[in-house]
């Protein structure tokens, strides 16, 4: 979508109005084609809000200012970055503006779907909106209308714990998941003893990372360091509700080179007993067959161009996790195990009852 000049920011949200328009199609200028869009009224709750979305090409896109009015989010711009921030907490969505796009991201975990503006209006895709802030929607294409409807979710509560620090050697930034709220003690006591292990884990390598640095500075008589390291780390919730959490997590380390090194980590927790869900636990009891599940990602695999090949199964422990909506599992790969790096993470979704309708017929999405 076409971006926008420098003075253009302010006006984008704090004077902005519901856009009022007939529901006819409009061609728009993007930066490589012109493109078609047709505008769709826009209800909270069954209420009609006065702003309306767009739908381009099988995707919806809403506007910002309908999370704030329709759906009561908080909005805020910050000048000096650039960024609007909508919503709060873990839930806080970041859409920076430049001349490059709108990039999006929540508590550091920057999101595949990126914003747009069009006519002076920053707008982000629906399924940003249903995949992590906590909505589903009720669509009508015929009568052009989509009706956005909070999600029962589970009763808890998630807390954005932060670690920060400023030095010599590095440059250190930690964001991970605190859960909070659950009705047992030790329920939340076992869920967050597993998330903050791996962040201790993580500032335990970061800690033998520094030291044996400084160590090979000292032995060869270097009092300056040419590059400062970078650590980082982020998460994103991805589906609380039906007794189930499950959230998606990624360490970023940056040592010199031409870019940095990503890991991504899946936790899908049973809010039961506190205890981390395999893929066989969603399947539920009996035997596990996962071959139509292994055949469907060869075939993905294979319509990738820069697939390197070699995938045959899934391990004993696969990377997934869950997200509301027909496919709600998602099956990814870790930078460089079949792809290279510009490929980022190959994540597969599927709709578990299409592929295994015995196994998950208990298992509400």
């Amino acid at each position: 979508m076409q971006g926008i000049g420098y003075a253009a920011d302010e006006g984008l949200v704090d004077s902005a109005q519901p856009a009022q328009a007939n529901h006819s199609s409009t061609n728009i200028e993007n930066q490589n084609t012109n493109t078609t869009y047709t505008k769709i009224v826009l209800k909270a709750n069954g209420v009609i809000t006065g702003h309306e979305g767009l739908w381009i090409k099988g995707k919806t896109w809403v506007p910002i200012t309908f999370l704030r009015d329709g759906l009561g989010l908080p909005l805020s711009y910050n000048k000096e970055t650039r960024t609007y921030s909508v919503g709060q907490g873990y839930r806080q969505l970041n859409i920076a503006v430049s001349e490059y796009g709108e990039s999006v991201d929540m508590n550091g975990f920057y999101l595949k779907d990126s914003g747009c503006i069009i006519d002076g209006h920053l707008y982000i895709p629906f399924q940003v909106v249903k995949n992590y802030l906590g909505y589903q929607g009720d669509w009508s294409l015929a009568a052009k209308k989509l009706n956005v409807l909070s999600v029962k979710e589970n009763a808890l509560g998630i807390n954005v714990k932060t670690f920060d620090q400023e030095g010599d050697q590095a440059s250190i930034h930690l964001k991970y998941p605190e859960v909070t709220g659950i009705d047992n003690d030790k329920i939340e006591q076992a869920i967050n003893e597993i998330l903050r292990s791996d962040v201790d884990r993580f500032r335990e390598e970061i800690e033998k990372s520094l030291r044996e640095r400084s160590e090979d500075s000292q032995s060869q008589g270097q009092n300056k360091i040419s590059i400062d390291y970078q650590y980082s780390s982020s998460f994103i919730v991805t589906y609380n509700k039906d007794g189930i959490l499950s959230l998606l997590t990624q360490q970023h380390v940056y040592t010199g080179g031409a870019h940095g090194m990503p890991y991504r980590k899946a936790y899908t927790f049973s809010l039961s007993d506190g205890s981390q869900m395999s893929l066989e636990d969603l399947l539920g009891p009996g035997e596990h067959d996962l071959s139509p599940l292994n055949e469907q990602i060869k075939a993905d695999f294979l319509k990738l161009p820069d697939y390197f090949g070699g995938f045959v199964a899934l391990g004993s422990q696969p990377d997934f996790y869950l997200q509301q909506g027909e496919e709600a599992l998602k099956v990814f790969f870790q930078v460089y195990d079949y792809t290279p790096y510009a490929a980022g993470f190959p994540e597969f979704p599927f709709p578990l009852k299409a592929i295994f309708p015995k196994k998950t017929a208990y298992l509400v999405i």
